[in-house]
């Protein structure tokens, strides 16, 4: 797959979504007897500015950027970009092997946009041959909020439909943090509406990490990211489920 210059920038920007760690560590979110966490349950008087236990916001978001939608307020919620980027999610205490499948709704909304600025947080850990440590612009920023781990995928939408099951690799040599973008589905024709996505994290981890040991990695957060963007772009999301 060729890459464009402009796009090949908007990937680069999520790799500050995954740097920060946290300084006050929330309780992780475990899964339950059957195995599935349902991770966007929303409370009634959710607030960007005062998070449930368990939750993580990674840079700043306002309200207006991060809601619950009136249609469905209590599992879906409509994610709006701005001039920086952020993350927000729910820390999690999972086996990759045990709970492998994601599955979630989304509804991308037309804009200017190439790859869409919202997307979809996994962050990893323990699967990889070192330990998670402090490095990059996480020594600059340590307390941007994301639970310490050293495997992160993003879940993009992209410019075309024909990008649909690209996995790109933005692996350092020298770095024990390692990133992976796949996109599921794409192009400005596709957006607008509501599609219902399950992936199996553990055939993407295998594939963007291949010297990894997946029996050892655990699934430390899920979380919705957003791009930094010249104008507010917005999705919806809903549903987000992980499952056995």
């Amino acid at each position: 797959m060729s890459r464009k210059p402009g796009l090949f920038k908007q990937l680069i920007i999520g790799l500050f979504l995954f740097a920060g760690l946290s300084a006050c560590t929330p309780p992780n979110v475990v899964t339950g007897p059957d195995g599935g966490l349902n991770i966007l349950t929303l409370p009634l008087n959710f607030n960007v500015d005062d998070l449930p236990d368990g939750w993580f916001l990674a840079g700043s978001a306002e309200a207006r950027q991060l809601a619950p939608d009136r249609k469905n307020p209590y599992t879906e919620l409509r994610v709006s970009s701005g001039q920086e980027g952020f993350a927000v999610g729910r820390r999690t205490d999972a086996s990759l092997l045990t709970t492998p499948y994601l599955s979630w709704r989304w509804n991308p909304q037309p804009g200017k946009w190439r790859h869409h600025p919202v997307r979809i947080l996994i962050g990893f850990n323990n699967g990889g041959p070192k330990p998670a440590k402090r490095q990059g612009i996480a020594r600059v920023f340590p307390n941007l909020g994301q639970p310490p781990h050293d495997r992160g995928l993003s879940i993009v939408w992209g410019p075309s439909a024909l990008m649909r099951g690209t996995l790109i690799h933005l692996n350092a040599p020298d770095s024990t943090r390692k990133e992976a973008y796949y996109t599921v589905r794409g192009g400005q024709e596709n957006a607008g509406v509501w599609w219902k996505e399950t992936i199996d994290l553990s055939s993407l981890y295998a594939k963007a990490w291949p010297e990894d040991d997946p029996s050892q990695a655990q699934i430390v957060f899920i979380g919705i990211g957003t791009a930094k963007s010249n104008q507010p772009e917005t999705s919806y999301i809903g549903d987000i489920r992980l499952s056995r």
